[in-house]
């Protein structure tokens, strides 16, 4: 499918985070090689199987794509994490992040290699989270049952079926 100005549409098939590659297919079966380079944004650039993107279709092809034509200015349709396309989040991290981990095990949250001092608030933690949650998912989509509940109190969060959103506050999430 074609967008304006002859960008494509199309659907992050897989992406390997630390490898930092990819494939996306279009409409028709057509794969394009993804390359963390060609993403647009800044900071940590990452793709999950099944997001939305569009690009411009590049030309190179070579052994170390797979001989697929090259995706290029490459951008999500929404950025964001699994975890916040799921659920509301204060803006402010601290305010989510501290009382989870006032209920977890006692542990250093924070960076201590080249990252320190990066990542606002406790990103150990808050990574931890994403990919736990994202790792759920992925195991609900291949049709095993997986629900995660968290209860303080009154409150419950609960992995919900997809496009369902839920907000994650005063919970203990």
């Amino acid at each position: 499918m074609r967008a304006r100005s002859g960008r494509l549409i199309g659907t992050v098939s897989d992406y390997g985070f630390q490898e930092g590659f990819g494939t996306i297919e279009v409409e028709g079966g057509r794969s394009y090689f993804l390359h963390h380079s060609n993403m647009l944004g800044g900071g940590f650039k990452d793709a999950e199987p099944g997001d939305e993107v569009s690009f411009l279709p590049g030309g190179e092809r070579g052994e170390s794509n797979g001989h697929l034509p090259t995706a290029q200015a490459v951008k999500l349709s929404d950025p964001r994490s699994q975890l916040y396309r799921f659920a509301e989040f204060p803006r402010d991290a601290k305010e989510w992040i501290e009382p989870l981990a006032r209920l977890a095990e006692p542990e250093d949250w924070d960076f201590h290699h080249e990252l320190e001092g990066t990542g606002g608030c406790k990103p150990v933690l808050r990574h931890y989270v994403e990919r736990t949650f994202a790792r759920l998912e992925e195991e609900r989509d291949r049709g095993r049952n997986t629900i995660v509940e968290a209860e303080q109190g009154e409150a419950k969060v609960a992995l919900r079926p997809r496009h369902r959103r839920a907000r994650a506050g005063h919970c203990g999430v």
